[in-house]
């Protein structure tokens, strides 16, 4: 089984300490490198989020495909919006209402903090080949804003329910002057997601977008899933298959 290893970074620029979980694979015995993925909302990728009691099952899925990784979650908090959003939301959106967004400060903490302290403390891989990165909903804004933010980083980005329909227009100017354009991109969205037309918006928008840049890109549309991790779990094992192919590939 996994081992779950838990640390405290304090970002200076969000101002609080943040909770890490690291995930060690069952062959890790200090000697061996291993791959790496980091992903959003950290608490609900093995443990059952308290809203749905359901995980992402992330290292049960791992040890069943026989992709041995360290597994990276960044917890989130009751400011989440904030904190993973880069922009104030353009539309009247009640679950947007923050006064500053930190998602900048998020990426960079993650980029320049977070990397850095795993890959000193554990034995990582830390090329970029062999770094990943996902998340769902605001995690997957996050994702692909992150990616796109420090490109060279992460091979293989996740998106899961992607969720940016009150920051198109911010989002979609950013990204023409930023984008990583040899990762491989993720694109998941379920048929009866809760934000319904808005969540599959997001989804096909960014998935024209990201054709329109010519990069690898998968997208799948799972017409039963909604959204909740228990859907999540199950989509993750196409994104671990992606890894694997890049892997090959590489």
């Amino acid at each position: 089984m996994y081992k779950e290893k838990i640390h405290r970074l304090y970002s200076p620029r969000l101002n609080k300490l943040v909770r890490i979980r690291v995930y060690l694979p069952p062959s890790y015995d200090g000697k061996r490198k291993y791959p790496v993925l980091y992903m959003h909302d950290g608490q609900n990728a093995v443990r059952p989020a308290r809203w749905s009691h359901e995980s992402w099952k992330v290292t049960e899925t791992l040890e069943k495909m026989r992709l041995p990784l360290i597994v990276v979650g960044v917890d989130s908090d009751a400011d989440r919006s904030a904190t993973l959003s880069p922009w104030k939301s353009e539309i009247e959106d009640k679950e947007m209402e923050f006064d500053v967004p930190h998602g900048k400060d998020y990426a960079d903490f993650l980029s320049e903090y977070v990397k850095p302290f795993v890959d000193f403390t554990y034995k990582t891989r830390p090329d970029y080949r062999n770094t990943y990165l996902a998340g769902s909903s605001l995690g997957g804004l996050a994702a692909a804003y992150l990616s796109a933010l420090h490109p060279g980083i992460y091979s293989c980005v996740g998106v899961f329910s992607l969720a940016t329909w009150f920051v198109d227009r911010a989002f979609y100017s950013f990204l023409e002057c930023h984008l990583d354009l040899k990762a491989s991109y993720f694109l998941a969205v379920g048929g009866k997601e809760s934000y319904g037309e808005l969540m599959t918006g997001s989804y096909l928008k960014y998935g024209s977008f990201l054709k329109k840049k010519k990069v690898d890109l998968t997208m799948k549309v799972y017409p039963n899933d909604y959204h909740s991790e228990e859907c999540w779990a199950s989509q993750f094992r196409d994104f671990v298959r992606l890894i694997k192919a890049r892997r090959k590939l590489s």
